[in-house]
Protein backbone atom coordinates (compact mmCIF):
# COMPACT_ATOMS: atom_id res chain seq x y z
CA UNK A 1 0.00 0.00 0.00
CA UNK A 2 1.09 3.47 -1.28
CA UNK A 3 -1.38 5.64 -0.55
CA UNK A 4 -1.46 7.68 2.52
CA UNK A 5 -4.29 10.32 4.01
CA UNK A 6 -1.96 12.64 6.23
CA UNK A 7 -4.56 14.74 9.00
CA UNK A 8 -3.23 17.36 10.64
CA UNK A 9 -3.63 16.73 14.32
CA UNK A 10 -3.05 20.10 14.89
CA UNK A 11 -5.79 21.93 13.38
CA UNK A 12 -8.38 23.12 15.44
CA UNK A 13 -12.05 23.58 14.50
CA UNK A 14 -13.97 26.21 13.17
CA UNK A 15 -16.86 26.35 15.85
CA UNK A 16 -15.45 28.25 18.68
CA UNK A 17 -18.62 26.14 20.62
CA UNK A 18 -16.98 22.68 19.40
CA UNK A 19 -13.58 23.58 20.22
CA UNK A 20 -14.08 24.79 24.02
CA UNK A 21 -16.13 21.75 24.11
CA UNK A 22 -12.39 19.87 22.99
CA UNK A 23 -14.83 18.43 20.21
CA UNK A 24 -13.91 18.01 16.24
CA UNK A 25 -10.59 19.23 14.99
CA UNK A 26 -7.84 17.48 13.55
CA UNK A 27 -8.34 14.81 15.86
CA UNK A 28 -12.08 13.70 15.49
CA UNK A 29 -11.33 13.94 11.60
CA UNK A 30 -8.19 11.31 11.91
CA UNK A 31 -11.11 9.39 13.67
CA UNK A 32 -13.76 9.14 11.58
CA UNK A 33 -11.44 8.79 8.29
CA UNK A 34 -9.82 5.63 10.12
CA UNK A 35 -13.51 4.04 10.28
CA UNK A 36 -14.98 5.45 6.52
CA UNK A 37 -11.78 3.99 4.89
CA UNK A 38 -10.74 1.23 7.29
CA UNK A 39 -11.39 -1.55 4.02
CA UNK A 40 -9.80 1.20 1.39
CA UNK A 41 -6.67 0.29 -0.11
CA UNK A 42 -5.15 3.56 2.23
CA UNK A 43 -2.85 4.59 5.13
CA UNK A 44 -4.68 7.11 7.67
CA UNK A 45 -1.80 8.73 9.40
CA UNK A 46 -1.64 11.33 11.78
CA UNK A 47 0.57 14.34 11.07
CA UNK A 48 1.67 17.24 13.71
CA UNK A 49 1.10 20.13 11.27
CA UNK A 50 0.73 20.86 7.75
CA UNK A 51 1.36 24.47 7.75
CA UNK A 52 -0.71 27.71 6.27
CA UNK A 53 -3.54 26.99 9.31
CA UNK A 54 -6.56 29.04 9.31
CA UNK A 55 -8.60 26.43 11.35
CA UNK A 56 -10.69 23.32 10.50
CA UNK A 57 -9.40 19.85 9.77
CA UNK A 58 -6.69 19.69 6.79
CA UNK A 59 -5.93 16.72 4.87
CA UNK A 60 -3.05 15.61 2.34
CA UNK A 61 -3.76 12.92 -0.21
CA UNK A 62 -0.43 11.41 -1.14
CA UNK A 63 0.72 8.59 -3.17
CA UNK A 64 3.93 8.19 -5.20
CA UNK A 65 2.55 7.61 -8.80
CA UNK A 66 -0.58 9.95 -8.06
CA UNK A 67 -1.32 13.37 -8.28
CA UNK A 68 -1.84 14.60 -4.52
CA UNK A 69 -4.49 16.88 -2.69
CA UNK A 70 -4.05 19.44 -0.06
CA UNK A 71 -7.39 20.02 1.27
CA UNK A 72 -8.87 22.07 4.07
CA UNK A 73 -11.66 23.17 6.83
CA UNK A 74 -13.17 19.54 7.01
CA UNK A 75 -14.85 20.32 10.81
CA UNK A 76 -18.17 18.86 10.85
CA UNK A 77 -19.39 15.11 10.15
CA UNK A 78 -20.89 15.90 6.53
CA UNK A 79 -17.34 17.11 5.72
CA UNK A 80 -16.02 14.30 7.02
CA UNK A 81 -17.93 11.86 4.64
CA UNK A 82 -17.82 13.97 1.92
CA UNK A 83 -14.08 13.96 2.27
CA UNK A 84 -13.66 10.13 2.63
CA UNK A 85 -15.88 9.99 -0.54
CA UNK A 86 -13.49 12.22 -2.27
CA UNK A 87 -11.06 9.67 -0.96
CA UNK A 88 -11.96 6.99 -2.13
CA UNK A 89 -12.73 8.57 -5.60
CA UNK A 90 -8.96 9.64 -5.73
CA UNK A 91 -7.80 6.04 -4.47
CA UNK A 92 -10.12 4.59 -7.67
CA UNK A 93 -8.43 7.01 -10.34
CA UNK A 94 -5.53 5.53 -12.28
CA UNK A 95 -3.81 8.80 -11.93
CA UNK A 96 -5.18 10.42 -8.83
CA UNK A 97 -6.96 13.38 -10.71
CA UNK A 98 -10.55 14.06 -9.39
CA UNK A 99 -12.90 15.41 -12.50
CA UNK A 100 -14.77 18.59 -11.29
CA UNK A 101 -18.07 16.18 -11.97
CA UNK A 102 -16.85 13.69 -9.93
CA UNK A 103 -15.87 16.03 -6.55
CA UNK A 104 -17.96 16.73 -3.89
CA UNK A 105 -19.25 20.39 -4.30
CA UNK A 106 -17.82 21.41 -0.67
CA UNK A 107 -14.39 21.55 -2.89
CA UNK A 108 -15.44 24.20 -4.05
CA UNK A 109 -12.68 26.80 -1.95
CA UNK A 110 -11.33 23.58 0.66
CA UNK A 111 -8.93 22.65 -1.97
CA UNK A 112 -5.49 24.73 -1.32
CA UNK A 113 -3.65 22.82 -4.27
CA UNK A 114 -2.80 19.97 -6.21
CA UNK A 115 0.84 18.54 -6.58
CA UNK A 116 2.10 16.15 -9.21
CA UNK A 117 3.28 12.31 -8.54
CA UNK A 118 7.09 12.01 -7.21
CA UNK A 119 7.28 8.97 -9.31
CA UNK A 120 5.78 10.25 -13.09
CA UNK A 121 4.77 8.60 -15.12
CA UNK A 122 6.90 7.31 -18.58
CA UNK A 123 6.33 8.54 -21.54
CA UNK A 124 5.62 5.84 -23.92
CA UNK A 125 7.16 7.69 -26.66
CA UNK A 126 10.78 8.44 -25.68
Amino acid sequence: MTAAVHVCIGCRDHDPHRREAGEGGGAALHAALLAALADAPVEVATAPCLGACRGGGRVVLADPAKWGWLIEGLDTPPDHAAAAHFIRAWLASPNGRVAKPDRPTWTDGRVLGRFPPALPAKDPHP
